[in-house]
């Protein structure tokens, strides 16, 4: 280890008072230079989950609890994470809808606030 009073003779004119090694290298220019130490790399972590799943439709309320409990409450525990659920409906319906169902489910659709909603006649 290199002390003062070594440093005192190694650069000659220092003052009395140096703190730590740090000042001695900057007093004195013949000091030996620090230790170059690299930092560990550290691993890159996950910033972001995104999933897709299909519920059953007769077992839609089950399904969907198993997620919630066992992904989303997970990412929500998380401190400062934001967590968006989307929930997507899709309905292939071979002999069409009637006007009353197109009617209901329309106005249900607003009424939970869809961002975006309708049927098509293809």
């Amino acid at each position: 280890m290199f002390h003062l009073a070594e440093a005192r003779r190694a650069c000659p004119g220092t003052s009395a008072v140096a703190s730590g090694a740090r000042s001695l290298r900057s007093l004195c220019p013949g000091y030996p230079p620090a230790p170059t130490v690299s930092p560990e790399p550290t691993a890159a972590v996950p910033r972001r989950f995104h999933g897709t799943v299909t519920l059953e439709s007769t077992l839609i309320g089950c399904d969907a609890r198993r997620v919630a409990e066992e992904v989303i409450a997970h990412l929500t525990g998380l401190v400062g994470a934001r967590v968006t659920v989307t929930f997507e409906v899709e309905a292939q319906i071979p002999d069409g809808a009637s006007e009353h169902v197109v009617r209901i489910v329309t106005e249900n659709s607003r009424t939970r606030k869809f961002t975006s909603q309708g049927f098509e006649t293809e």
